[in-house]
């Protein structure tokens, strides 16, 4: 099973309002950012504007 099958499978608990990203999106988002060596909120918002052509490469983002 690949790393998107398991993120897939992890149930969104947020409200339908807070839901504007594909949750495993997310989560693969975060998971790169930390092996990067990234910490907090504002280090994965730049990761993810810097990487994006990368990102997209696995999710559509």
């Amino acid at each position: 099973m690949s790393l998107f099958s398991h993120l897939e499978l992890v149930e969104d608990k947020r409200s339908s309002i807070n839901q504007h990203h594909d949750l495993a999106d997310v989560l693969f988002l975060i998971i790169s950012t930390v092996l990067s060596g990234c910490e907090g909120w504002k280090d994965i918002e730049v990761f993810g504007h810097s990487k994006l052509p990368w990102l997209r490469q696995f999710r559509a983002f």
